[in-house]
């Protein structure tokens, strides 16, 4: 049931958290910033500079060079403080939390405007000289899910949400979750349904102890549902020619021809090291714009995977927006959007630039972020599907998805998970990882272009059951000097 499925992914994350915050609070209190600055998670004596239009902090050091700091680098949750008033990760007046948005000579943080201190500040803020950050628990991470989670648990089933009878129940029906996650909805039942047992079978890393994939199985027939049910969209912008693209092998055009001919309702693609799986997704994405489908999001578990989205796409001229950590200078970034439009940042200006915009990209934890609350994306792709957590993934496909890609390899790295007790619930399995054991059939890309030929043949024999096959040759990766 929901109920179950919300409250096992709930429970977990929580001691996630606990886990996460216990490190951080005995690694602030017990090193110094010597060893802090050493263990690459934290720097003490920074100048800062606010700005409260963006939400963004500019720090940098007034004595020396910034050093290399190997745990604080994109993307990563920081904590930012005053040096005279400490850390404290449960007092939001004493410490903000953000993401690193880029690290040169200074750093950039990306933070909720209206948590900068203000004319209602603490003294702390408004007399400090100094500061310090340190590296964080991900609360902006765990609070946009829990969220999510939330709006799950309550929004009713299909039946129910076609005819809501009462205020109550029209507060409850999520317009957003009509698709895919919808209670009631063929997919989101096979999905919901013993979430514990399906953890635990997937729970066996070794591939080739995994049952193969079962066309009968429930969730197999619930993905081949072809009614997607979702009117025909006008793309905004250029929609690239089928020969602009990069000229797909086989078994790539055959995992396009699944989702765009056969409008398969959810689709996973396996793709083992260097097999194109970013350029596969690219490819679907423009074959929905051409055939009148959209609007699109493209979402990765990482900041480098969904700049790799973004890019493609661009490259191909289509209209997309880079949300979340993106450099300014790029074209497709938010900044650039708005300085595009003439308009500013908040609700109006979001609204003026998604007009002219086809494909909006950010990572699954960035899905979650305020600006996308009231955006709808029928037809939605995740890359790296199989190294973000399950209750992550719930963020891009809440969005209203009616059709919906999965590209990952569960052979590769897993999520990372610190607690012990959520990695023996099953937090560390994946979406993509639990759906292949409950028996989802999948499409694997078989064609690698990484490699060397021989390391190819063991990884092919070892954990994809001898189907890889290598597109160089042994002469193209001759060994180094």
């Amino acid at each position: 049931s929901v109920e179950a499925y919300v409250k096992h992914f709930t429970s977990l994350l929580e001691m996630e958290y606990e886990a996460e915050r216990e490190a951080v609070v005995e690694r602030v209190h017990k090193r110094s910033p010597s060893q802090l600055q050493a263990d690459g998670v934290g720097f003490v004596g920074l100048a800062a500079e606010f700005d409260r239009e963006s939400g963004r902090v500019t720090l940098w050091s007034d004595t020396s060079r910034l050093p290399y700091l190997s745990e604080i680098s994109r993307g990563r949750t920081v904590l930012l403080s005053t040096v005279h008033g400490g850390v404290d990760v449960d007092d939001a007046t004493k410490t903000i939390s953000g993401e690193v948005e880029s690290i040169t000579d200074h750093i950039l943080i990306s933070t909720q405007y209206e948590r900068l201190p203000g004319a209602g500040g603490s003294a702390a803020w408004h007399q400090a000289t100094q500061y310090r950050i340190d590296l964080g628990p991900n609360i902006i991470a765990y609070k946009r899910i829990d969220r999510m989670l939330d709006e799950l648990q309550r929004c009713l089933g299909v039946d129910q949400a076609k005819s809501a009878r009462n205020s109550i129940e029209k507060l409850n029906t999520n317009k957003n979750l009509e698709g895919l996650l919808l209670p009631g909805a063929p997919l989101a039942n096979a999905l919901y349904a013993d979430i514990s047992e399906s953890s635990a079978a997937a729970s066996k890393w070794d591939p080739l102890q995994r049952p193969k994939p079962n066309p009968q199985a429930d969730v197999s027939k619930a993905a081949r549902e072809s009614d997607i049910g979702a009117s025909r969209y006008a793309a905004r912008g250029p929609v690239p020619a089928e020969a602009r693209g990069a000229r797909l092998n086989a078994s790539q055009r055959q995992a396009a021809q699944l989702v765009l001919d056969k409008r398969r309702r959810f689709s996973l693609i396996q793709g083992p090291p260097g097999t194109g799986k970013t350029t596969t997704a690219v490819a679907i994405i423009c074959g929905w714009l051409r055939l009148g489908r959209g609007p699109i999001l493209a979402s990765s578990f990482s900041n480098r995977g969904t700049d790799n989205l973004a890019a493609g796409l661009h490259a191909l001229g289509v209209r997309v927006l880079r949300m979340g950590l993106c450099p300014a200078d790029k074209p497709y970034s938010l900044d650039a959007r708005l300085q595009e439009s003439g308009a500013r940042r908040g609700d109006k200006g979001m609204q003026v630039i998604t007009q002219n915009i086809d494909v909006v990209a950010a990572t699954c934890i960035g899905c979650g972020m305020g600006p996308l609350d009231k955006l709808k994306f029928p037809y939605i792709v995740i890359d790296e599907a199989a190294q973000v957590i399950e209750p992550a993934v719930i963020l891009p496909l809440g969005k209203g998805a009616v059709q919906a890609v999965m590209v990952g390899d569960q052979c590769q790295l897993p999520a990372t998970v610190l607690s012990q007790d959520a990695q023996k619930g099953g937090l560390d399995i994946s979406m993509f990882d639990r759906l292949l054991s409950m028996g989802m059939e999948v499409q694997m890309l078989t064609e690698q272009y990484r490699m060397h030929p021989r390391i190819a043949a063991f990884a092919s024999w070892r954990f994809y059951r001898d189907l890889l096959r290598s597109g160089v040759k042994e002469a193209d990766r001759q060994r180094p000097a």
